[in-house]
């Protein structure tokens, strides 16, 4: 009998199949059933800002009308799993943080370098686009900014932000002295609550962060997320730029919240946010034409933005707390932008935005008897942020980029040695100092 069953060609198979299996399991490679996925709330703190590749992304906050403005997408970084000394297994949560580099006039910068504070970090170059990404941990460490010519600056990114970051790198000058790094962030702490909007059901899309924290993320179909936390205590700010029961959006900022442990995840209270005001505008240049494309920085409430104008020079961002905040347009294209004070008291508030072309202007300086300042260092500033730096010639002549209108001067020798200004005659492009 069992000589007629090896005879039938099922038996055959099906016994193959046995022995394949069996080797299989006995090393460990099979697997019963599909992989669990993890949970929406899970994600939220290791993907960065972009679609959501379980599913449609609501939409955020954006330049024009609160479309979504994200950085480019691109592959999401992978979660690391490292073993602890107990044998047990720890996920480092990594965010892909994208960027933009800027020099003062609002050019792009190509071939900046980017240095991760911490070691096994790999440097980043901007490219031909003034855009860097970088694979970085969950929060990600502060930044070192530095291209020829300018003044090297330290950044503190925030991962999973709804914007680029937006570094612009101020002329350097002989007697700048190196950057203080930031505090580097906490590491390890993760806060999961639920957000809710104003009509009670789950706020899906809202953006969720730390005051004085190093990330964001965002809220899954259900409202839950998951945040990298500062140490100590922290408040929780909700930006909901498109929330869609109100028309300008939802926010809210959280009271204080006691951090029970420096590692480890823990649940955090449910958030509730509320009815939000926008602001909207309108940036012009100096003959008052509409300026499209160009990067806006929004702060305010414990909040920084960065939205870019749109094709009749129009802005608009939501999900606003109020209160004052400043909104000061980027340099663009040779232009530079003049800062501006808003009160945002009302549901909704306008304001007009102005750009100052600047220009090459030669000055003379002298000192009070006439006399050229040979060798002196000049650096101009206009609206409190450097904006040129030149040497003067032996007859005193130096170049800078200047604008119409106030415009401050720092004049320093060969020994850093500072010279008071006395006085600055524009039509004549002579600038008094006292050495």
């Amino acid at each position: 009998m069992t000589g007629e069953l090896w005879k039938r060609p099922s038996s055959v198979v099906v016994a193959t199949a046995v022995a394949v299996v069996g080797y299989f399991a006995a090393r460990g490679q099979l697997v019963v059933g599909a992989p669990a996925r993890p949970a929406a709330a899970g994600r939220a703190a290791t993907l960065p800002a972009g679609p959501n590749p379980a599913g449609p992304n609501p939409a955020g906050p954006a330049p024009v009308g609160d479309a979504a403005q994200r950085p480019p997408t691109g592959p999401v970084p992978p979660t690391v799993v490292k073993a602890s000394a107990g044998g047990r297994s720890m996920v480092e949560p990594r965010a892909l943080v994208r960027g933009r580099v800027y020099d003062r006039n609002g050019f792009r910068i190509v071939g900046a370098e980017i240095a991760p504070f911490g070691a096994g970090l790999a440097k980043g170059h901007t490219g031909a686009d003034g855009e860097f990404a970088l694979d970085l941990p969950v929060p990600p460490p502060p930044l070192l900014v530095q291209a020829p010519g300018c003044r090297a600056l330290w950044f503190q990114p925030q991962a999973g932000a709804p914007d680029p970051c937006c570094v612009q790198l101020p002329p350097a000058a002989p007697w700048d002295q190196p950057e203080t790094m930031p505090p580097q962030p906490v590491a390890g702490l993760f806060g999961e609550g639920v957000v809710f909007g104003a009509d009670g059901r789950p706020l899906a899309g809202a953006f969720v962060t730390a005051l004085g924290g190093a990330a964001w993320t965002e809220t899954d179909e259900l409202g839950r997320y998951t945040l990298a936390l500062p140490g100590g205590t922290a408040r929780l700010l909700v930006h909901a730029p498109t929330a869609a029961a109100e028309g300008a959006g939802a926010a809210l900022l959280a009271g204080p919240l006691q951090l029970p442990r420096e590692k480890g995840r823990f649940p955090v209270p449910d958030l509730h946010a509320q009815p939000a005001a926008a602001l909207r505008g309108t940036l012009r240049d100096g003959t008052g034409n509409p300026v499209a494309g160009a990067a806006l920085r929004v702060s305010g409430a414990g909040l920084q933005r960065v939205v870019e104008t749109g094709m009749s020079g129009w802005f608009r961002l939501g999900g606003l707390l109020p209160g004052r905040y400043e909104v000061q347009p980027l340099g663009h294209r040779g232009a530079l932008g003049r800062r501006q004070q808003v009160l945002l008291d009302q549901a909704s508030v306008d304001c007009e935005l102005q750009l100052v072309a600047a220009y090459e202007r030669r000055v003379r300086v002298v000192d009070t008897r006439g006399e050229p300042c040979g060798g002196v260092h000049i650096a101009a500033a206009f609206d409190g942020e450097r904006c040129s730096v030149a040497t003067a010639d032996a007859d005193g002549w130096a170049a800078l980029q200047l604008v119409d209108g106030a415009v401050e001067f720092e004049v320093r020798d060969d020994a850093a040695k500072a010279c008071a200004v006395q006085h600055y005659d524009a039509e004549q492009g002579r600038l008094v100092v006292t050495p």
